[in-house]
């Protein structure tokens, strides 16, 4: 929501974060598109509103902008106030989608560096769905980063058989993925296996209805 009523919601589709750029070991072209990214932003009523994600591949990695630019004082300045208003989906509102119980909840976010944001998602989905919620301690279970895995092709079938096992083993019908690609790949595994449990991202949580996966 914008933080003032002069200010409407903007939504910036098809702007490259410089995540994959990051992933697959270009520093140069990292730090282009996210200079690109705070120029924007700072375009955008003068800087001073959030900037929503709803992925937290994408939220652990802006947050972390500042180290980019280490040996430009002026441009990481400019990172810390931008990573300061990074903004996750789930942090401004949640509500209960129609989805088959029990639910999971599976970390798939390749940046993370804590389990506080993931501890904070499994106390919502507690809230949402209560004694349908799997309890499970949020340290496990974890998935491959979506489409990280395949860097390394004779990992990428571990990953997902150790899921997709996972799944099988807490008989879950909805797993809730903390990674957009990772929830996708995740659901063509599930199918493979045919398994009835589907993938979701966790943005799904915030109303986003485009966010919804087929349950075909």
């Amino acid at each position: 929501q914008a933080t003032s009523q002069k200010h409407q919601v903007c939504v910036w589709d098809n702007t490259p974060s410089g995540l994959f750029e990051y992933a697959y070991g270009s520093l140069r072209r990292t730090r282009l598109c996210v200079r690109r990214l705070i120029k924007r932003h700072q375009r955008t009523a003068r800087g001073q509103l959030p900037l929503l994600t709803d992925s937290l591949d994408v939220y652990y990695f802006l947050k972390q902008a500042p180290q980019l630019f280490e040996n430009s004082p002026a441009w990481q300045h400019k990172a810390q106030h931008f990573a300061g208003l990074i903004t996750f989906a789930t942090d401004l509102s949640i509500q209960k989608p129609d989805v088959e119980p029990p639910v999971l909840l599976m970390s798939g976010a390749l940046l993370q560096t804590d389990f506080l944001t993931t501890q904070n998602l499994a106390q919502k989905l507690h809230t949402l769905f209560q004694k349908n919620f799997v309890e499970c301690g949020y340290r496990d279970p974890e998935i491959f980063p979506g489409g990280y895995g395949f860097i390394k092709n004779s990992r990428a079938a571990a990953y997902a058989k150790q899921a997709v096992q996972t799944v099988a083993a807490y008989r879950a019908q909805t797993v809730f993925v903390t990674g957009g690609l990772a929830a996708l790949e995740l659901n063509y595994y599930l199918r493979r296996a045919h398994s009835p449990a589907r993938a979701f991202p966790i943005a799904l949580l915030n109303g986003e209805e485009h966010a919804i996966l087929s349950k075909k």
